[in-house]
């Protein structure tokens, strides 16, 4: 599943970032969180001796083999089709999480597309009442999404209840969201990793891997789509 390869890329550069690690190291932390077919795949770049040593390289690689050559196309015809069906948190978190997947997507497009889903007319015409329409940003637009939708829940439960429920909403670090426990866990490997010299620990877990797999989900860690080409000299149908 393209979308679930971007989202562990992005959750390996945040820490990298976090840590200070330059490329190379970025790239031997991600080798060392390889499972099941993901890790076949590096072993076998490294018996053709191209296995990549540095991040940037590495991310290549990876997105070179496990994401098909449509994943962009694929990626704007659902974003095109979204259509927000829960409160505006929900939606804004499913919008989000396909666009990973649109890395050169315009803010004056995405905007017209997150318009384009929401299903009430009226927050439309406030987001448009309330950011620069000739210079639209992405940011500006969903936080006005969520000022309707506060206001709107004011009104509708008279005051202290509505925001309560807004707030509930809007809750980012919910202990049991899946890309926080990821995050933490992933964090605990980093310290078993640097205990260990720059080695991955047998006791890391699977979880915050990256495990490639001819079917995408979540379970122990993230699952690789069905693969697109090959590496340099490695090529493949599956993941």
């Amino acid at each position: 599943d393209p979308f679930i390869i971007e989202s562990w890329i992005q959750t390996l550069e945040d820490f990298a970032q976090i840590k200070n690690y330059d490329y190379e190291k970025t790239a031997k932390l991600g080798i060392t969180l390889l499972t099941g077919a993901a890790k076949i795949w590096y072993q076998n770049l490294k018996l053709l001796d191209s296995a990549p040593t540095d991040w940037t390289h590495f991310k290549a690689e990876l997105r070179a083999f496990f994401k098909p050559d449509n994943s962009v196309s694929v990626a704007r015809d659902r974003l095109r089709a979204l259509k927000q069906t829960s409160n505006i948190a929900q939606y804004v978190q499913d919008f989000m999480t396909i666009k990973l997947s649109i890395p050169r997507m315009t803010d004056e497009e995405a905007v017209d597309k997150f318009l384009a889903g929401l299903r009430d007319s009226n927050a439309r015409i406030h987001i448009k009442d309330n950011i620069d329409m000739a210079e639209p940003v992405l940011s500006e637009a969903i936080r006005a999404a969520h000022t309707y939708e506060g206001n709107r829940l004011d009104a509708v439960s008279g005051g202290s209840r509505g925001v309560s429920a807004h707030m509930n909403d809007l809750q980012v670090d919910d202990p049991m969201d899946l890309s926080v426990v990821e995050r933490r866990e992933l964090y605990n490997m980093m310290k078993s990793w640097n205990n260990s010299g720059g080695r991955g620990s047998a006791h890391g877990g699977t979880r915050g891997g990256f495990r490639g797999n001819s079917r995408g989900g979540y379970n122990n860690g993230f699952r690789g789509g069905r693969g697109g080409r090959g590496g340099q000299h490695q090529r493949g149908s599956r993941g």
